[in-house]
């Protein structure tokens, strides 16, 4: 068998080494980038003190505080026909040291019609407010103001839009993640996935909430010593941030790219459904610094 294998392998080194034949589309690029960096990423991991809830459904949720960069904000439309405000965020140094560096998203779903379901209005109220939660954390608006349509054209572009950005990008704020044990969607059907023994298959899904301010990075002596102490996986993220910037056209492409591959496992239509339904995370709030 041995003399056989080496003989075999002997053969395969004789071969030529074939050369490409074709390049790789700009498309085909970006939706590498995507597959290899985005929302196909492992579940982040709850931290221990995470708040737990189960919602009617019996779905259950767990809900925390990370700190972001924004890294991509922008509109869409869904296969329903609803606006789909979609922020990305890339996780700065969270407390689990399994987050850090990974990507977040948001999707806050809008019925731009004219007449609209007593779940459809919840669903945009709930939506206007998470949006409006990020300006204020990003001091993009002061106090209760109005937001028009001019503003909100401009810091959630149309996806792929050329040459659009959006004054949200790059900055930082405290978010409320949720995860939450779903099932998994056929993409065809959209019905639940059975496993071999006819059960569902359930699927961790990460969710981006609400936003507030991001915490004083100078509230006292242990925090600096918390810098100190994790300058490497900063300057680490602050290195991927660079990379981010450098490669700016395709990365944020591909998070867009990304964003619409990922979700192909999450329905349109089931986003709308737990946008209606699921109740409210619980509040915001920062971490606290020790003393």
């Amino acid at each position: 068998m041995a003399k056989t294998s080496g003989k075999a392998g002997n053969e395969k080194s004789k071969l030529p080494v074939p050369g490409f034949k074709k390049g790789i589309s700009k498309d085909s690029v970006q939706k590498a980038a995507a597959t290899l960096a985005g929302g196909r990423q492992d579940p982040l991991t709850p931290p221990k003190d995470a708040s737990t809830w189960t919602d009617k459904k019996g779905v259950q949720f767990k809900g925390w505080v990370e700190q972001i960069v924004i890294t991509a904000a922008y509109r869409s439309v869904t296969r329903s026909g609803l606006m789909d405000v979609t922020i990305i965020g890339k996780i700065r140094q969270s407390k689990v040291k399994e987050n850090t560096g990974k990507k977040v998203w948001g999707h806050f779903l809008q019925n731009t019609g004219a007449k609209l379901t007593e779940g459809h209005q919840m669903m945009n109220d709930l939506s206007e407010a998470k949006i409006v939660s990020f300006l204020t954390a990003t001091k993009l608006i002061t106090g209760a103001q109005d937001v028009t349509d001019v503003m909100l054209n401009k810091l959630f572009p149309a996806q792929n839009a050329p040459s659009a950005n959006s004054p949200l990008v790059n900055k930082v704020v405290l978010v409320n993640v949720t995860q939450a044990d779903e099932p998994k969607l056929d993409r065809d059907t959209r019905k639940p996935v059975l496993d071999s023994d006819g059960d569902e298959i359930l699927v961790k899904r990460d969710r981006m909430e609400a936003a507030l301010p991001p915490e004083e990075e100078s509230e006292g002596d242990d925090e600096d010593e918390d810098e100190d102490e994790d300058t490497e996986s900063d300057d680490a993220d602050d290195s991927d941030d660079d990379d981010d910037s450098d490669d700016s056209e395709e990365d944020e492409e591909s998070d867009d790219d990304d964003e619409d591959e990922s979700d192909e496992d999450e329905s349109d239509e089931e986003d709308e459904e737990n946008e209606e339904e699921q109740p409210a995370p619980p509040p915001v709030k920062g971490r606290k610094s020790k003393k």
